[in-house]
């Protein structure tokens, strides 16, 4: 690791929650039954990291295999350790990006961003900062997958009986917008003037939730033999970036059974999610 890691010493480590497994407890419960509830032989969970919010025992209690694909492979493998060893070998672990994006290269984005912003500081050169930022998104928004078949090369059809994938769209390009905001924040009183810059960005971050989202979509469906069940934060009023591409277009294309579960994410902080659960049988429509 890099001495100078922003994104694994300061971005990574601030999306762990250390109360998780106590205060998500009745929101892991109600979620694990519903799965269940799907009556699957199989499951895989989007984007399960450290698990905290599925109960991985209870699934294994009843179905024959877990598979989780997450980008974090530390959290993956903490979860499936905490095991009782005679579990852990129905679970696989997938390590993989849904959007094409792997973690070194936000690392890679955000320590070159933070060199440019230095010396755009250093120089009094605002244009400097806005060309070299747009630049590095041009690069990134390159990655990013656009078709089914990139992404079914790791999601395939009728991979597992039920697949789910709860509070994974408002954290696809989170890490990045996390940077990006504390960047502006950083730069904002040498270089004025950004405040119609940000805005640009802010954009620039929402179109890439809008070239993915449909794609993940339509691939986490296939995936499920029975059914697909997501989870996103709902907020009609302040709509979560992400979260609300996924809740409309599923609504738009899938015709998902709809119910809410209340998700307390951080008790000491008195944040709780409303979390609209959306389950998409077999049967797609208007595609």
């Amino acid at each position: 690791m890099r001495d100078n890691d922003i994104y694994r010493q300061v971005i990574r480590n601030s999306f762990i929650m250390k109360n998780a497994w106590e205060d998500w407890a009745p929101y892991r419960n109600n979620l694990t039954e519903l799965v269940l509830s799907l009556k699957p032989e199989s499951v895989m969970i989007i984007g399960g990291g450290r698990c905290n919010d599925i109960d991985l025992r209870r699934l294994l209690m009843v179905v024959n295999k877990v598979t989780i694909m997450d980008v974090d492979a530390d959290g993956m493998h903490e979860a499936v350790s905490a095991l009782p060893e005679g579990m852990q070998k129905n679970v696989e672990c997938r390590t993989a990006s849904l959007t094409g994006i792997e973690e070194e290269q936000i690392a890679d984005f955000c320590e070159a961003m933070m060199a440019h912003a230095r010396a755009a500081v250093n120089g009094n050169d605002i244009s400097f900062f806005t060309e070299s930022l747009r630049e590095l998104l041009d690069e990134m928004e390159g990655r990013l997958i656009r078709s089914e078949r990139e992404l079914e090369a790791v999601l395939p059809e009728g991979a597992t009986d039920v697949v789910l994938c709860n509070g994974v769209h408002s954290q696809l390009f989170s890490t990045l917008m996390m940077f990006l905001k504390m960047l502006f924040g950083s730069v904002r009183d040498y270089l004025p003037g950004l405040d119609g810059f940000e805005t640009e960005v802010e954009n620039r971050v929402r179109h890439m939730n809008d070239v993915v989202i449909p794609v993940i979509d339509k691939v986490v469906f296939k995936a499920a033999a029975k059914a697909a069940v997501f989870g996103n934060e709902y907020m009609p009023d302040n709509p979560v970036e992400g979260a609300d591409q996924c809740i409309r277009d599923l609504r738009e294309y899938y015709a998902p059974k709809e119910t809410h579960l209340i998700w307390e994410f951080n008790r000491a902080a008195g944040k709780t999610y409303d979390m609209l659960i959306q389950i998409c049988p077999e049967t797609i429509i208007n595609y």
